[in-house]
């Protein structure tokens, strides 16, 4: 399926099929396909490829080049799982250090998500972090201009301490 929805949406929206989900059961062998369904996935990735052409991905995968998704192994004893982690990556060649992520999605109780980069999580952090010492700082600024010009303090507010500081005795 290709998506119809702007790159910008996709990182907040998320997706679900309740119809698929309704008659299938969400493991970690389907959870893949269920991915397939979302707008999130590529159609002209190789994981697309290897399932038309109805080859073994776990040896054909890993000879090829471009993109592909993986979801993350669960273990035995956690299966049905609640969420599965789906990566999505670009594969230049045969290794494992050939690998370079792209993105990260997520399936929680049957809806699909993009995981924020950690760029944009740092973003995020950086911008509240200096609006706070913004507001901070205007909050000090504006104490210390009330004080500095207040009446009886020191008789003549900042006018007076910038002349005796600057013509002193």
């Amino acid at each position: 399926m290709s998506s119809t929805f702007p790159a910008h949406l996709l990182a907040v929206l998320p997706w679900s099929d309740k119809t698929w989900l309704s008659y299938l059961s969400l493991n970690a062998t389907t959870a893949l396909d269920y991915f397939s369904l979302s707008p999130f996935y590529d159609p002209t990735c190789n994981n697309e490829l290897v399932k038309m052409q109805r080859l073994d991905p776990a040896t054909i995968l890993p000879t090829m080049t471009g993109v592909e998704y993986a979801v993350e192994p669960v273990p035995a004893d956690r299966e049905p799982a609640r969420i599965y982690i789906v990566h999505k990556v670009y594969r230049s060649g045969p290794g494992a250090g050939d690998v370079t992520p792209l993105a990260t999605f997520y399936i929680d109780a049957g809806g699909i998500y993009q995981a924020p980069s950690v760029a944009g999580v740092l973003g995020c952090v950086l911008r509240s972090s200096l609006d706070a010492v913004t507001r901070a700082w205007a909050s000090v600024h504006a104490a210390a201009a009330v004080e500095c010009s207040a009446p009886g303090a020191g008789g003549g507010g900042m006018a007076a301490f910038h002349h005796a500081f600057h013509n002193p005795l």
